[in-house]
């Protein structure tokens, strides 16, 4: 990842694959796999993979180049990132408009429904993550 990014990525793999052979270092077969779509959570990347999954065939190490970069002068190391989950959450209320007037009782305010949900699986003051 990190291909459209400042190239950061593609620069340091194909920097260290660049030294592994001048210095003549054995090493295993590499497959560079570069994905450029800059979309959190690489909605696309698990079809190319299963599409190409032939041709990479079960790798013994996988590195993820896909982090900040402080500077230019040196390598930076990420030791972890956190990983991203995909849904959709819909809170329906009424199935169309309703001035107070003509109804009665007290509507629900959609986003607040939403907050609370997600307030139980992250705390909205601190970021923390709700076990």
């Amino acid at each position: 990842r990190g291909g459209a990014d400042d190239g950061y990525a593609i620069f340091a793999a194909v920097t260290a694959i660049r030294a592994l052979k001048e210095q003549n270092t054995p090493h295993g077969r590499i497959v560079l796999l570069v994905e450029a779509a800059e979309e959190s959570g690489s909605p696309h990347l698990p079809a190319y993979i299963k599409h190409l999954m032939p041709r990479i065939g079960t790798p013994n190490l996988v590195v993820c180049l896909d982090s900040g970069a402080g500077n230019y002068e040196q390598l930076w190391v990420t030791s972890s990132l956190r990983g991203v989950v995909f849904g959709t959450l819909k809170v329906e209320i009424l199935t169309e408009g309703v001035h107070s007037g003509a109804a009665s009782g007290i509507v629900p305010d959609s986003f607040r429904i939403c907050r609370a949900l997600l307030s139980r699986l992250e705390n909205a003051e601190t970021g923390e993550i709700i076990p």
